[in-house]
């Protein structure tokens, strides 16, 4: 079993017997008496300030404690690594939020080595190597393989436990991870792997191809990691949203239609604050993902409870415009109600100063097209959207948007007609 490198064994013994005189003789006043001196904190007890403080995102108190816990863990359990393995997770975690990526794999990649079968500890620092990886592809793959081998293992022991309540909420749990293990594995192969692309604009990330890095073997792969996560998981919106990714992929725009509506059937009808509703940038995802499918309808539908729910964000406003301004070119009496939404992604967008000037310039060509089609909007019907947003937002966004002439290099005929600015 591999050890984590501790300090020289004669320091550690100098504290100890340092640390057991203070405890026994106390502090020794001038008159004679003596003060009892406080006990000093276990690296189990450090721990857990540190984790309180990382959860109050003290984030710079939590990483000093954390590291003084891992000395102490090495110093006290010299031959028992395991014993740390908490801590090196939780300075995974702050390290990952002061930035250091590096650092932060560093130490994920040590908690593995003091179990590297997951054994004890689970599959947690895998999956976080996984998503970590410099390289990604194949590395990536690796990684997420030892994690689900740790899952698959876990779920067999608690499913011959069925029956006890707490292996049962365990088992959902489990479940879960391993779905979501194998939708992540699924989508390495559709990027980093493959030279899928899809048309669906990602206002975060496009998907771009990868030269050299082509896996014949990919399309298989997926369908055979999805049949599992299915099997698996076949109540996660995350996997059915997966599994449509990955039809619309193979162009079977049916299947992918029919894991969209399987994935919102689950939670549609659930109140707003219910635990089982996919949290926001899923929902951002499925979007996209019906605006792939044309099921215009039901992308409005989700993104106006997102923008219910969080009206500062420039993704979910651009994709309600994009979806409203998509009806109305079936039919839909719904343009003027897309330049609304047009104006207002642009506003925020300029408030907030969002990044993504291919977007910004898409925003300003719809506004401008669609005050071809109805007409400039008159000063009252301004001030009236204007008020309406503000009563519904209860935000003020700013001065009057003044829009811009649409540069020349974007054109309607870079704009995918489905998903947006590709």
């Amino acid at each position: 079993m591999a050890k984590i490198k501790s300090v020289s064994k004669s320091i550690g013994t100098k504290k100890k017997k340092r640390r057991a005189h203070r405890d026994q003789e106390g502090l020794h006043r001038a008159d004679g008496t003596t003060v009892a001196t406080k006990e000093p904190e276990t690296p189990e007890q450090m721990y857990s300030k540190a984790s309180d403080l990382f959860l109050q995102l003290q984030i710079d108190k939590a990483l000093s404690i954390a590291q003084r816990s891992l000395d102490e863990f090495l110093e006290v359990y010299p031959d028992n690594p395991r014993a740390s393995y908490p801590t090196l997770l939780l300075l995974g975690q702050i390290y990952l939020a002061l930035g250091d990526v590096d650092l932060s794999r560093e130490h994920y990649l040590k908690a593995t080595e003091v179990d590297p079968d997951g054994s004890e500890t689970g599959a947690a620092p895998f999956l976080w190597i996984a998503q970590l990886s410099e390289v990604g592809g194949e590395e990536s793959i690796r990684w997420f393989e030892k994690a689900c081998a740790i899952l698959r293992k876990a779920l067999r022991e608690l499913e011959e436990q069925q029956g006890i309540e707490e292996s049962e909420n365990a088992i959902i749990e489990t479940r879960r991870q391993l779905g979501e293990t194998l939708c992540s594995m699924t989508e390495v192969y559709m990027t980093d792997l493959s030279y899928v692309k899809f048309d669906t604009y990602d206002v975060v990330q496009q998907l771009t191809d990868v030269p050299g890095s082509f896996d014949p073997e990919a399309g298989s792969r997926c369908d055979a990691l999805m049949t599992e996560a299915v099997l698996v998981c076949p109540e996660s919106p995350a996997v059915l949203q997966t599994l449509a990714s990955v039809r619309i992929s193979e162009e079977r725009m049916d299947d992918a239609k029919s894991a969209l509506t399987r994935s919102m059937e689950l939670w549609r009808h659930l109140p707003n604050d219910d635990v089982n509703i996919p949290d926001f940038a899923t929902r951002i995802s499925l979007a996209r993902l019906l605006l792939e499918v044309e099921m215009e309808p039901e992308a409005v539908e989700v993104v106006d409870q997102l923008v219910q729910e969080d009206d500062q964000s420039v993704e979910a406003l651009y994709l309600g415009a994009w979806s409203r301004y998509l009806s109305f070119e079936k039919g839909s009496n719904t343009a003027s109600d897309s330049r609304d939404w047009f104006r207002r992604c642009l506003r925020l967008y300029t408030s907030v100063d969002y990044e993504d000037e291919k977007l910004r310039q898409h925003v300003v060509e719809m506004i401008t097209k669609l005050d071809e089609i109805l007409g400039p909007p008159v000063k009252e019907e301004e001030e009236e959207e204007d008020a309406e947003w503000e009563d519904e937002a209860d935000v003020e966004y700013g001065e009057e948007i003044e829009v811009e002439e649409p540069q020349e290099d974007v054109k309607m005929n870079d704009v995918d007609m489905k998903g947006g600015v590709t």
